[in-house]
């Protein structure tokens, strides 16, 4: 197995052992990547921590899994090095000791020339499979960690890496779509709360004036006195060290005897008002934006695990198809929608009753799932019921690839199919046009007639060349 050990500067000849090649990184932002293709492991000399940091990311961020996904490992094995950076790593150790962790790394190496090319796809989807794929040649757990430096507070380093910091807060949905999808399985481990406006984690919790939001109240417990069932402020209360009663003039000696304090009285030192309930509202340290807490932003940090179905997404590459989103009834898979097909075409045959084959396809639905966040189940809720309103119980529904759906209507000639895809594709603008102004859904659709003398083959060439 070939070792390169990546450092900013080359020690004198002898240093290293045998089986460590140096290879000298003066600049981090310019890796000689040819000329590190040759190793199996890298080790990464952490000495130098800002260069080391650099190196990391943009090898873990490289395009190539063969680059990205490369066993890395860490030296010294107890070097000073933030977590957040450490957790890139597959390990630190000392390089006398490396051959120790060969097993390790064979097996990374192993996962990863099992996998297959990956397809071109969103770019949300692309770092998601890189993550799926990175979970899988390590079986390792994704973990959250606390790093005050994010501004979410929370973070995953492999995801946040992918992502300029003001959209550093977009590595949640990564994980939701990840998880809605059955690819990973989640735990709960923290909530937190993010700003509205610029997606920060850090917010100053206080409780305001209803009246004018401002933060500076006075707080004062109300005191209720038992007999005269008389209730004041304390302050009205107050002569001198003890508590006498300005309605009967008694004297309050213990409470629960005498008194209690069931309340508290706020007042504003800005406005004047005065109030019992104030409202909480939390001030954002990062734009200064102040807003109601039911305003926020609710997240859930969670460790994942990555499931058969996530590996069998890493081994294969993964696309997100419309039938995880349109949970439709009476949907059958492609090999059984051919069958249906394959006897419409006899029954035409013999029966000379028209019957149509056609095609819907959403072009960019993955852009318009990624971009719609907490909306997107009541839109695609909406969209399958549409689609449900515009076939009928004879009507076949199959999904032929991640966009597409083919429908069969039995006895239905070339124009009813044109009205109803017609009608699901106006429904489908009209709700995109009416919640996201600046999404422009790409629709294709498509109607032909059953030929009896036709084959299944010649008429689904024929429905997509027209």
């Amino acid at each position: 197995m070939k070792v390169f050990y990546l450092t900013p500067q080359r020690t004198p000849e002898g240093t290293y052992p045998q089986f460590i090649e140096p290879v000298e990184i003066p600049d981090p932002d310019r890796l000689p990547i040819e000329a590190l293709r040759p190793a199996d492991v890298w080790v990464l000399d952490l000495t130098h921590p800002a260069w080391a940091t650099s190196v990391l990311r943009n090898l873990r961020t490289f395009t190539d899994p063969e680059v990205y996904l490369r066993p890395l490992f860490g030296f010294p094995k107890d070097a000073d090095f933030p977590d957040f950076w450490a957790t890139l790593l597959d390990g630190s150790t000392d390089l006398g000791a490396l051959p120790a962790l060969t097993a390790q790394a064979e097996k990374i190496m192993d996962r990863i020339r099992r996998l297959e090319p990956l397809q071109e796809e969103h770019f949300e989807i692309q770092v998601l499979i890189r993550l799926l794929r990175y979970l899988y040649t390590r079986d390792q757990r994704l973990q959250p960690i606390r790093d005050p430096s994010r501004s979410t507070g929370y973070t995953y380093p492999f995801l946040v890496l992918h992502f300029q910091p003001t959209d550093e807060h977009r590595i949640f949905d990564i994980v939701d779509l990840g998880e809605r999808e059955g690819l990973l399985q989640g735990r709960f481990v923290d909530r937190f709360h993010l700003c509205p406006d610029c997606y920060s984690a850090f917010l100053n919790f206080r409780e305001t004036c209803p009246a004018c939001s401002s933060a500076d109240l006075k707080r004062e417990d109300l005191v209720h006195h038992f007999v005269c069932a008389h209730v004041a402020p304390e302050s009205d209360f107050l002569q001198g060290d003890e508590l006498i009663c300005p309605k009967c003039h008694r004297q309050l000696r213990h409470i629960g005897v005498d008194y209690d304090r069931p309340s508290v009285l706020y007042t504003c030192r800005t406005c004047g008002h005065e109030f019992q309930n104030p409202m909480v509202r939390a001030r954002c340290f990062q734009c200064g934006a102040q807003h109601l807490v039911e305003n926020l932003i609710e997240k859930v940090a969670k460790e994942y695990d990555i499931t058969s179905k996530g590996r069998n997404a890493a081994l294969s590459g993964f696309t997100l198809t419309l039938g995880s989103l349109f949970h439709i009834e009476g949907v059958v898979d492609y090999a059984t929608f051919k069958t249906f097909l394959r006897h419409e075409i006899e029954r035409v045959r013999r029966s000379q009753r028209p019957s149509t084959l056609a095609y819907f396809e959403f072009t960019n639905f993955e852009e318009l799932y990624l971009s719609i966040g907490d909306r997107r189940t009541r839109v695609f809720e909406e969209i399958a019921r549409v689609i449900r309103e515009n076939i009928r119980g004879s009507d076949v529904l199959s999904y032929l690839n991640e966009r597409t759906l083919l429908f069969l209507y039995p006895e239905t000639p070339v124009e009813g199919a044109q009205v109803a895809l017609q009608r699901i594709t106006q429904f489908i603008h009209q709700l995109v046009r009416d919640n996201f102004q600046n999404f422009q859904p790409l629709l294709k659709t498509n109607a032909i007639p059953i030929d009896p003398q036709g084959t299944v083959e010649s008429h689904l060439e024929q429905l997509f060349k027209t």
